[in-house]
């Protein structure tokens, strides 16, 4: 198993069942939706508008990520599979699943808007129906949540005790500092973080693609990252 699409193929196999599973609960869940939605709507005068199911494959990839890193580390360790090789296989099959799942939500959105009003983050956002608009950004965003949580388990399986314990407690420390310097310079830090955020999903242009290239290279950064806690990573229980 030294080739990096042997790798991919391998790390893809796994996620077949956790796919199957979720959007089985996502098929249940979307017609209890449905039938909800259309309940709302015939009890209720003028428009209304639902949405809010896209956060669900946000959250799936996330913990998939969170999920995909030591076992698979420890099994190709085994099988002679280099750190670099494991690495390239993690962020092919990575991409790849957030790609398939970009196209099935967008489609799921379609098939919603027909039914129902509903309306999907990329429509809340961006104010568009562009299908294909609607899967590139969610697959930079999809692709995103995806190495932030494969980044995190790889940062906590290279920290001992003393560090993981730092890591964790240090986003609310962050949060406190934050507040702090926030109400002692009238509020400097969240315009700042205001304005990053307007920037980075492009919310002033409303240009999905300007966002969907911000956040692809995010994940970029992410990745690099990874690249460089792998580096050397030892075998632990």
């Amino acid at each position: 198993m030294n080739n990096t699409w042997k790798v991919s193929k391998y790390l893809i196999s796994d996620f077949k069942k956790s796919l199957a599973i979720y959007y089985g609960i996502m098929l249940t869940l979307t017609v209890v939706f449905v039938v909800m939605a259309i309940r709302l709507v015939n009890r209720t005068t003028g428009n209304v508008t639902i949405g809010g199911l896209g956060s669900a494959s946000l959250i799936f990839l996330f913990i998939a990520g969170l999920n995909s890193f030591k076992t698979n580390f420890k099994f190709m360790q085994a099988n002679n599979v280099s750190r670099k090789r494991f690495m390239a296989g993690s962020v092919v099959t990575l991409t790849i699943v957030s790609a398939l799942m970009a196209v099935i939500d967008s489609v799921i959105t379609v098939i919603l808007s027909t039914i129902i009003p509903y309306e999907g983050f990329f429509k809340q956002i961006y104010n568009s129906d562009f299908f294909f608009g609607d899967v590139i950004w969610s697959f930079a965003s999809l692709t995103l949540f995806a190495f932030l949580g494969f980044f995190i388990t790889m940062l906590y399986y290279r920290c001992n005790k003393l560090m993981k314990v730092v890591v964790s407690i240090s986003p609310v420390v962050l949060m406190i500092l934050i507040n702090l310097i926030n109400d002692y310079k009238m509020g400097i830090v969240r315009i700042g973080i205001t304005k990053f955020f307007t920037w980075a999903f492009s919310l002033n242009s409303l240009n999905p693609y300007i966002a969907a290239l911000n956040t692809l290279i995010g994940a970029a950064l992410l990745v690099a990252l990874c690249y460089l806690l792998i580096y050397k990573a030892p075998i632990k229980d």
